[in-house]
């Protein structure tokens, strides 16, 4: 959601199909090609308000998703604007791009420290950079580095594969071979599937839900 579905969030978590979780503002410190909104710490404060103030019963809130969950200002500023809002935030999200294993977990480390009481979920995980050199074989071993060693870390909740489209333009400027998409252009299991299924279990077909 962005600044402009609050009113909607607020009818949906008053509703008879109010969802388990809500995720707050998507990327707010982040415009993906131009195309979506942004919104400083303080005005996104005050624009949630109104949901925090609403009844949820139904409803557990998830922190608004940083392009950089350990901006220093983002969410401590929010926080600080909020009226005591994080009482109802219970989980901070995390997008992690990093090829690099090691980098990766020192970052969910890194927002741990900042927010010991929260737990995380990893809700855009992708090596896919302009620093990643990795073929379809090599996103498989990144996958079977990290993904456990996230696990064992015990507040990193959930994680999920950000694959973008088979037949996307490459996010973050990756090199085309470095392409973390699950089904290829006929909606078949790419081999990055078949490595994800094995490193969670389940078959290729169930891996992504």
């Amino acid at each position: 959601m962005d600044s402009d579905d609050t009113d909607a969030a607020i009818e949906l978590v008053q509703s008879a199909d109010a969802p388990q979780y809500l995720g707050l503002f998507n990327e707010p410190d982040f415009s993906f090609e131009n195309m979506t909104k942004t919104i400083d710490p303080e005005p996104a404060a005050q624009n949630l308000a109104k949901l925090f103030n609403t009844p949820h019963p139904k409803t557990t809130f998830i922190s608004p998703a940083l392009m950089n969950a350990n901006d220093p200002h983002w969410l401590p500023t929010f926080k600080a604007s909020c009226n005591g809002c994080f009482d109802q935030i219970p989980i901070i999200a995390q997008h992690l791009y990093n090829p690099d294993p090691n980098g990766a977990l020192a970052l969910i480390k890194q927002l741990h420290g900042t927010w010991p009481d929260k737990k995380i979920w990893i809700t855009e995980l992708s090596p896919a950079t302009g620093d990643c050199s990795m073929d379809a074989a090599g996103i498989g071993e990144y996958m079977n580095t990290l993904i456990p060693e996230i696990i064992k870390l015990g507040y990193v909740e959930k994680i999920f594969w950000n694959s973008g489209e088979w037949n996307a333009p490459a996010i973050n400027g990756a090199p085309d071979k470095c392409n973390p998409a699950l089904t290829d252009a006929e909606g078949k299991p790419t081999a990055v599937l078949t490595s994800l299924k094995n490193v969670c279990g389940g078959s290729a077909g169930t891996a992504t839900s």
